[in-house]
């Protein structure tokens, strides 16, 4: 492949893998959405996760997107149908921060 103005481009695009979930819930995707118009709840994001075995579609209004707002959305997700082996995602910073949880004995 070549550029008009560079000449020669050197990088190669990386080979395409086949995606193969093997049972309900083993593999899914996750992906924010907006911002959308601010709902009577002050949410303005929603957090969607598809099982690519059974394309079941789990969506979460969400109010800002950060990890923090994003990690909860996924852990009200997770208490409905277990933790997927398997999580895609676009790897945006609301999901590859650092999350900690903190925990209050009462």
């Amino acid at each position: 492949m070549s550029c008009q103005h560079f000449g020669k481009v050197k990088t190669k695009a990386p080979e395409l893998k086949h995606i193969k979930p093997v049972a309900p819930w083993h593999m899914i995707g996750v992906d924010l959405s907006g911002p959308l118009r601010k709902s009577s709840k002050g949410n303005t994001f929603c957090l969607t996760a598809t099982d690519f075995f059974t394309k079941w579609v789990e969506a979460r209004p969400i109010v800002r997107r950060c990890a923090d707002a994003t990690s909860q959305a996924l852990m009200g997700i997770f208490m409905s149908h277990g933790v997927p082996e398997v999580i895609l995602t676009d790897r945006g910073r609301e999901f590859c921060n650092k999350v900690v949880f903190h925990s209050e004995i009462v």
